[in-house]
């Protein structure tokens, strides 16, 4: 089993381009491995402090 980390940070949300084409390849990737584990993270979501204070907890 692989593990697949899907980082969502652009600031233009929904009206990104790079953003669907990542979208349709988590979909398609997803559909053709099953077993694998896709995390997804959204940085642009959490103000720079809160940011920081989730990844610190993640990672302890």
């Amino acid at each position: 089993m692989a593990r697949l980390l899907h980082v969502q940070s652009s600031p233009r949300g929904a009206r990104s381009h790079s953003a669907r084409v990542a979208h349709t390849f988590l979909e398609l990737y997803r559909r053709h491995h099953p077993a694998d584990h896709v995390d997804a993270a959204l940085g642009a979501a959490l103000a720079a402090a809160e940011r920081e204070a989730a990844q610190l907890a993640a990672t302890f």
